[in-house]
């Protein structure tokens, strides 16, 4: 354990770190080159999987459907017919109840120092 500490400390580990990076980016762009030449020369040639992209045959569109219900909850949804009840009623809730009071809690009550101090021992606690 005191290796690795040492190894961290003196930044080996990020050294590291950086060399497979860029290792892993000489073997993306060879295996495009690769890919961009056997696809110039024939058609027949098995489909290459590289990491420079995502197969499109395993891609699943979705973003068309999603937009349409959102949109469609946002017309809908908003106030089901002056009830009091839908997801304006529930937005203005939690604003009010929550993130105002967190907003003031965090901005006009603690300083700066005291919210960075009790994020840094949340870390070190989750550590």
């Amino acid at each position: 354990m005191r290796r690795w500490q040492e190894f961290v400390s003196t930044g080996g580990y990020w050294v590291t770190v950086l060399l497979v990076l860029i290792a892993i980016n000489f073997i993306c762009v060879e295996i495009n080159e690769i890919e961009l030449q056997s696809s110039t020369e024939t058609d027949d040639d098995p489909v290459m999987l590289t990491l420079v992209e995502f197969p499109d045959i395993l891609q699943i569109r979705v973003r068309r459907p999603i937009d349409e219900a959102v949109e469609w909850m946002q017309l809908n949804l908003y106030d089901i017919h002056d009830t009091g009840i839908g997801t304006g009623p529930f937005s203005d809730f939690l604003t009010l109840q929550f993130i105002l009071p967190l907003r003031n809690l965090l901005q006009e009550t603690l300083s700066w120092s005291v919210v960075i101090l009790i994020f840094m021992t949340l870390a070190y606690a989750v550590d």
